[in-house]
C-alpha cells in the first residue's frame, strides 16, 4: 500500500525534474538569444568607441612607415602676396574607419533581432548614438580647425602663422592704400597737366602781347621818324626863308633911299614871321617826336618783359614736363601695384571661399551626425524601462554641440559680412570699378542664414538645458552637481545667444549650486564663450557677442552716423580724433551752407520754383542736398564691428568706407586719416578745397533776390566749383 502510493510520486518528481532539466538544456529564446547577442555587441563596441576616442585625440599621423609624426605646416607664396594655406593638425580618419567598424555589430544585432528585449534594444541605440556623437566630433573638430585656419590661432601649435582673416585684411589695406596713391598720384597728375596748361596759356599770350607791341613799336619808331623828317624839312625851309631874308635886307640897306628900301623890309620881316611859325612848328613836333619815344621805350620794355616771360615760361614747361613725365611713370607704378593689390584680394577671398567650403561641409557633417544622435538616443528613450540621467545628459550635450556649431556660424556670419563691406568698398573704389557681387558672392554662399541659425540654436540651447535639469531631477545627490554645472553653461550660452538677463540669472544660481558640492569649478566669468565648449566646439573669438569693446566701438559708430545725419557739428567732431577735425569741420561748415542756402532759396523764391531750378540747372542733387539721403536704421542695426586692441573697424551696410576708431584715453573716437586711408597732406587739401566750395555757396547766397532767377544762382554754384577743380589749384 505504501509502496503504492509512493510511486506516483515518484513518478511525479522525475516528470517534474525532467521538464526542469528540459527547459535548462534547451535551446534560448530568440528574444533572449537576440538579447544576449546585442549586449555582446555593444561590449566590443565598447573598445572600438574608446579606440575611436583615443585617436580622435591624437594630433598625429602614422607615416607610411609606421612612426608617428606631426602634420608640417605649409605657407603658401604667390606673386602677389602670402596666402594662408597651412595644413593644421585634423582627426586622424583612421577614428572614422574604427567608428564604422566598431558600430557594425551593433546595427546589424539590431537589425537582425527585433524582438529582443527592449531594455536592451535601448542599450544597443544609445550605443549607437555614443558612436554618433564621437562621429559628430571628428567633423566638428576638423571644422574647428579651419576655423583656427581663419583666425589664425591655434592652441595646440605654437608656430606663427598668417590667419586667412588677416590675410584678407592684410590684403584690404594693401588694396585700398594703394588705390589712395593711385587716386593722390591721378590727382597730382591732372593738377600738373592743369598747371601746364595754364602755363603754355601764359606763354601763347605772351606771344600775342610781343607780337602786338612789335607792331606798336615800329609803328612808333615810323611815327617818330616822320617827325624828324618834318622837322629837317622845316629847319630846310627855315635855312631858305633865312637867306631870303639876309638878302633882303642887304639890299634895303644898299636902296639909295628909305623909301627904296621900305618894301625890302617889310619882305624881310614877313619871311622871318615864316621862321618863326616853322620854329615853333618844329618845337610842336619835336615834343611830339620825344612823347612818341618814350611810349616807343615802354613798348621796348614791354616787349622785353614779354620776351622774358615766354622764356620764363619755356622753363616752368620743362620742369612741368618733367614733373608729368615722373607722374606718369608714378602712375603706371600706382597701376601695377594696384593690379597686384586686386589680384592679392581676389587670392585672398579665393582662400577664405575654400576655407568656408571646408567649413560648411564638416560642420554639416557634424551636425548630421549629432542629429543621428539625437535620434539614437530618442529611440532608446522610448525603449528604456527608466530614462538614466545619462542618456539625458547624452541628449543635452548633443543639443551643446548642434548649438556650438549654430552659434559658430552666426560669429562666422558676422565676420564675413563685415569683410564682405570692406571688400564691397575695396572694389567700388578702384578705376574702373568692379562690381564687388561675384567676389562676395564667392563667400556669402556658404553662410547659414542667421535669423534661421539663431533660432536654431535658441531652440537647441533651451532643450539641452531642459534635459540637463530633468536629469539632476532624476540623478544621485552625489552626481547632480554635474548636472547642473551642465545646466548653468547652456543657460548662459542662451544669455549669450539671446542677451536675455533671466538666462544669466539662472545660469548663475545653477552654477553656484554646483560649486557649493564642488568648490574646484571654475568661475562662470562674462566673458567666457560658454556657447563654444561643448567637445570639439569653435574656438570663441574676441569681438563677439556680448564683447563690451565692440559695443562700445557700435556706440561710437552710430552716434557719429546719427549726427551726421543731423549735420551737428559739435556732436560730430567730439566722436572724432584730434587730426581729423579741422576737415571734418569744414565738410560740416560746407553742408551746413548748402542748408542755410535752401532755406533762404525757398524762403525767396518757393518750393516748387527752386525744385524745377534744380533740375534746371543739371546741379548734383546730393551735392546740394546733405539731409537727402540718410543712414537708416537699420542699416545701423545691421552694422558689424571687429575690435583688435585698441583699433576697432565697423561696416555700415552701403555706407563706404568702413569706420576706423582708436580708443584714446579709454574713449572710442572715429579716425578719419584712416579710414580715408588719406596722409596729412590730404587732409589739408580736402580743407582747402571744402574751404573754397563753402565760399562759393556763401556768396550765391548773397545774389538771392527779385533781380536774379532761382536757375541762376545754381548755374553760378556749378560754374564756379567746376572752375575750381578744371583750374583753381593748379596755379
Amino acid at each position: 500500500m505504501q509502496a503504492k502510493n509512493i510511486l506516483p510520486i515518484v513518478l511525479s518528481v522525475a516528470v517534474m525534474l525532467v521538464v526542469v532539466v528540459g527547459l535548462v538544456l534547451l535551446p534560448p529564446s530568440a528574444a533572449r538569444r537576440g538579447s544576449r547577442q546585442i549586449l555582446q555587441s555593444v561590449d566590443q563596441a565598447g573598445l572600438a568607441w574608446h579606440e575611436a576616442s583615443s585617436l580622435l585625440g591624437n594630433p598625429f599621423y602614422r607615416s607610411p612607415s609606421g612612426e608617428l609624426s606631426p602634420l608640417p605646416a605649409r605657407i603658401k607664396e604667390t606673386r602677389s602676396g602670402t596666402i594662408a594655406q597651412k595644413s593644421l593638425r585634423s582627426p586622424n580618419p583612421k577614428a572614422l574607419e574604427v567608428l564604422k567598424k566598431g558600430e557594425a555589430p551593433v546595427l546589424e544585432a539590431l537589425e537582425k533581432h527585433p524582438k529582443a528585449s527592449p531594455v536592451d534594444r535601448a542599450v544597443g541605440l544609445q550605443m549607437l548614438g555614443r558612436f554618433d556623437m564621437l562621429r559628430g566630433a571628428y567633423y566638428q573638430r576638423q571644422a574647428t580647425q579651419t576655423r583656427w585656419r581663419l583666425s589664425g590661432e591655434d592652441p595646440d601649435d605654437e608656430t606663427d602663422f598668417v590667419g586667412v582673416y588677416q590675410s584678407l585684411e592684410v590684403a584690404l589695406a594693401a588694396a585700398n592704400s594703394v588705390h589712395r596713391q593711385a587716386q593722390a598720384v591721378a590727382f597730382f597728375e591732372v593738377l600738373a597737366a592743369a598747371d601746364t596748361s595754364k602755363i603754355e596759356e601764359m606763354k601763347q599770350d605772351a606771344h600775342k602781347r610781343q607780337e602786338t607791341v612789335r607792331v606798336q613799336t615800329a609803328e612808333k619808331a615810323r611815327q617818330i621818324a616822320a617827325r624828324q623828317q618834318t622837322i629837317a624839312t622845316f629847319e630846310g625851309q627855315i635855312d631858305t626863308r633865312s637867306a631870303e631874308a639876309q638878302t633882303l635886307r642887304a639890299a634895303s640897306r644898299d636902296a639909295e633911299t628909305a623909301a627904296q628900301g621900305q618894301p625890302l623890309r617889310v619882305k624881310a620881316l614877313a619871311i622871318e614871321a615864316k621862321i618863326h611859325e616853322l620854329r615853333n612848328k618844329i618845337a610842336a613836333t619835336q615834343r611830339e617826336a620825344d612823347l612818341l619815344g618814350q611810349e616807343h621805350s615802354h613798348l621796348l620794355l614791354q616787349q622785353s618783359a614779354a620776351a622774358k616771360q615766354i622764356r620764363d615760361c619755356d622753363a616752368a614747361l620743362t620742369v612741368r614736363r618733367q614733373e608729368i613725365a615722373k607722374q606718369k611713370a608714378n602712375a603706371q607704378t600706382a597701376r601695377t601695384k594696384l593690379d597686384q593689390a586686386q589680384q592679392a584680394l581676389g587670392e585672398n577671398v579665393d582662400a577664405l571661399a575654400a576655407a568656408l567650403d571646408t567649413l560648411a561641409a564638416a560642420e554639416a557633417q557634424a551636425v548630421r551626425s549629432y542629429q543621428e544622435a539625437l535620434d539614437h538616443f530618442e529611440q532608446a528613450k522610448g525603449l528604456a524601462e527608466t530614462v538614466t540621467p545619462r542618456i539625458l545628459s547624452e541628449q543635452a550635450e548633443t543639443r551643446m554641440a548642434i548649438g556650438a556649431i549654430l552659434a559658430g556660424e552666426i560669429q562666422l556670419r558676422d565676420k564675413v559680412d563685415h569683410l564682405a563691406g570692406q571688400i564691397t568698398w575695396a572694389l567700388a573704389t578702384v578705376q574702373p570699378p568692379v562690381d564687388p557681387a561675384e567676389m562676395v558672392g564667392k563667400v556669402s554662399s556658404y553662410l547659414a542664414d542667421r535669423d534661421a541659425a539663431l533660432a536654431e540654436a535658441r531652440e537647441q540651447l533651451t532643450k539641452a538645458a531642459a534635459a540637463f535639469d530633468q536629469a539632476i531631477d532624476e540623478a544621485d545627490s552625489d552626481r547632480a552637481w554635474a548636472y547642473r554645472a551642465e545646466s548653468a553653461t547652456a543657460q548662459f550660452s542662451l544669455y549669450q545667444l539671446t542677451g536675455d538677463a533671466a538666462h544669466l540669472t539662472k545660469a548663475k544660481q545653477l552654477h553656484e549650486s554646483a560649486r557649493t558640492d564642488h568648490p574646484e569649478i571654475p568661475p562662470l566669468a562674462p566673458g567666457e564663450a560658454a556657447v563654444a565648449r561643448p567637445s570639439g566646439g569653435a574656438k570663441p573669438s574676441a569681438g563677439g557677442a556680448g564683447d563690451p569693446d565692440e559695443a562700445a566701438a557700435k556706440a561710437t559708430t552710430r552716434r557719429f552716423m546719427t549726427n551726421m545725419n543731423k549735420v551737428d557739428k559739435a556732436a560730430v567732431l567730439a566722436d572724432m580724433t584730434d587730426s581729423g577735425k579741422a576737415a571734418m569741420g569744414v565738410m560740416m561748415d560746407l553742408a551746413q551752407a548748402f542748408i542755410d542756402l535752401d532755406a533762404a532759396m525757398v524762403a525767396s523764391y518757393g518750393a516748387e520754383a527752386v525744385e524745377e531750378a534744380k533740375t534746371a540747372s543739371g546741379i548734383n542733387p546730393e551735392m546740394i542736398d546733405p539731409l537727402a539721403d540718410p543712414t537708416s536704421d537699420e542699416q545701423l542695426a545691421k552694422m558689424t564691428c571687429q575690435v583688435d586692441g585698441d583699433k576697432a573697424v565697423c561696416v555700415v551696410p552701403d555706407e563706404p568706407p568702413p569706420v576706423v576708431l582708436v580708443r584714446q584715453g579709454g574713449k572710442w573716437l572715429v579716425d578719419m586719416a584712416a579710414t580715408f586711408s588719406m596722409p596729412p597732406e590730404g587732409l589739408q587739401m580736402i580743407i582747402e578745397m571744402f574751404t573754397a566750395q563753402r565760399e562759393i555757396v556763401r556768396a550765391a547766397k548773397g545774389e538771392i533776390g527779385p533781380r536774379t532767377k532761382p536757375v541762376e544762382i545754381y548755374q553760378q554754384i556749378n560754374e564756379a566749383m567746376a572752375a575750381m577743380m578744371q583750374g583753381g589749384e593748379g596755379g
